[in-house]
């Protein structure tokens, strides 16, 4: 009878063996090498993805009033009258909101899998893996799009918290766009769980 979830290949007792060896010969130079070229690409990952805030404030930042199309600059009426800083105040609302409610959340509560996928990979239960894994993503999907669904509405909590309502129009519109990727996110953050875990 095959154990549960144990992965059985041609070959294995000779492939045991081999790798019994190789652990005989393993040093700290080998373990320094493999640990680097794991966390490389997660290290690079966690540089690069923050860069489009970046990216978004540069950009904002440079937005000039065209004086032709905004005859009177405290016409607030007037969307062309928008000046850099109210862009960048909207960005820096909207971006923070989704931050703190769904990226940082959404990414601690699918490191969960850390702890329980390296004791079931590591004893064999590949296939109690992917339960873990598919359990985790209908999990977040079921939390997390609710609340990707009542941040449609935050229009009203930025206009109380900004007090104008162009900028809380502008956040809103920011925070209905990037939400709609937020699922995949926490899906992703899921499947780096996974990798993390059993790398």
């Amino acid at each position: 009878m095959v154990p549960h979830g144990r992965l059985i290949y041609e070959g294995g007792e000779a492939a045991a063996m081999e790798e019994e060896e190789n652990e005989d010969n393993f040093t700290y130079w080998d373990g320094l090498v493999s640990v680097f070229s794991l966390s490389l690409p997660i290290i690079c990952s966690n540089l690069f993805h923050p860069s489009y805030m970046m990216v978004n404030a540069i950009v904002l930042g440079k937005i000039q009033v065209d004086k032709t199309k905004c005859p009177d600059p405290t016409d607030r009426s007037n969307w062309e009258c928008l000046d850099a800083q109210d862009y960048v105040a909207a960005f820096g609302i909207a971006s923070s909101s989704i931050g703190i409610l769904i990226l940082s959340t959404g990414f601690c509560y699918a490191n969960g899998l850390m702890n329980i996928i390296p004791a079931a990979f590591s004893s064999g239960h590949y296939e109690l893996c992917g339960a873990y894994l598919n359990r985790m993503l209908i999990l977040s999907m079921g939390i997390f799009i609710p609340v990707i669904l009542l941040m449609q509405f935050i229009y009203y909590p930025f206009l109380a918290i900004t007090g104008d309502e162009k900028i809380a129009t502008l956040a809103t519109s920011y925070v209905r766009i990037m939400s709609i990727s937020m699922p995949f996110y926490v899906g992703s953050a899921a499947l780096l769980s996974i990798a993390v875990s059993i790398s």
